[in-house]
């Protein structure tokens, strides 16, 4: 029997929102675009903007990703890592959306030693793999960790957080939550970044 008790529907709600919340900042912080008129993107500028803007990173033409063709592009991407970085295994990361790495399981999955009755392992030639399902399709990054940059300021945000029940102001069955707090994404040394796109 389900509870339906305020107490864990507004648990529930809360889940809902974090859910929500955390996929809108995934988006803006790839994707988002201070020109933009469509909510979320015009939040901030985002990290693909920002890496395509700097000519300093290293950018390595994109291609359409397919289960064929996406181990040759990620080779791309690691041939452009440069030598200052690309022996560093340990601290390398490869960013790329959910599709992508979809297609990289797929296609890895028919190499020697793969297994069939599982995912086969998010990294490639031990560099590990993150899945960024914010990122555009057709998009991979590869730097060591500490390069990109997420900052936020959510200092007292449990006490920020104001949930109201409209219906008790104006009689609409709504329930609106507000937040307020400061986003931030960008990146250190460009030389050390290669941006597939």
């Amino acid at each position: 029997m389900t509870d339906f008790a305020p107490a864990n529907f507004m648990s529930h709600y809360y889940d809902v929102l974090a859910a929500k919340v955390k996929d809108g900042l995934s988006v803006i912080a790839w994707q988002g675009d201070t020109l933009s008129t469509v909510y979320p993107y015009s939040m901030c500028d985002g990290l693909e903007k920002k890496l395509l803007a700097d000519a300093a990173v290293l950018d390595v033409t994109a291609t359409t990703l397919t289960a064929t063709n996406i181990l040759a592009e990620l080779a791309k991407v690691k041939a452009a890592l440069p030598a200052s970085i690309s022996y560093k295994k340990t601290e390398l990361r490869i960013w790329m959306g959910a599709s992508a790495a979809s297609l990289f399981q797929q296609a890895a999955s028919v190499l020697p030693n793969a297994s069939i009755s599982e995912a086969y392992p998010l990294q490639y030639q031990g560099i590990k793999i993150i899945v960024s399902p914010g990122m555009s399709a057709d998009t991979m990054v590869a730097t060591i960790g500490m390069n990109l940059v997420y900052a936020y300021d959510l200092l007292g945000d449990v006490s920020e957080i104001n949930t109201i029940n409209m219906k008790l102001t104006t009689g609409d069955a709504t329930i609106r939550t507000r937040t307020d707090f400061k986003f931030f994404v960008g990146f250190t040394n460009p030389e050390e970044i290669v941006y597939y796109s």
